[in-house]
């Protein structure tokens, strides 16, 4: 049971390689949308048969270009939307430690109750 999830583990890595790979070169002008579909269904051919039932659902067909087309426009658009969350997270987090320091400890016992984490494993990165 073990090495057969370690295969399909294995599979869902390569699809999930091949798309972010497909979608970082459709958004940075490398790769048009017909030729990320070839090499994803490519890919989609040889995986997506490896998959358990449920993790074939998730995936488009192969045989239908479209559909492979529409997954691709569509996890593009997830990856844009999480980068922008993530630029606009790290504003934030600046706007924070410039309005808003975080005041220093009044003496060492006060820093963390014991067990807890130290105040500086706390702070936010720059």
């Amino acid at each position: 049971m073990s090495a057969a999830l370690d295969r399909e583990w294995g599979h869902l890595r390569a699809l999930q390689r091949q798309r972010d790979g497909l979608c970082a070169g459709l958004l940075a002008g490398r790769l048009t949308l017909p030729q990320a579909v070839g090499q994803m269904t490519e890919t989609l051919q040889e995986s997506r048969p490896e998959l358990s039932r449920r993790g074939q659902e998730t995936w488009p067909r192969p045989e239908r270009a479209d559909e492979v087309a529409r997954f691709l426009v569509s996890s593009c658009g997830q990856a844009l939307r999480a980068a922008a969350r993530a630029a606009v997270l790290q504003g934030l987090r600046q706007d924070l430690a410039r309005h808003y320091p975080a005041p220093a400890p009044r003496h060492a016992a006060a820093a963390a109750p014991p067990g807890w984490p130290a105040a500086a494993a706390l702070a936010l990165p720059q």
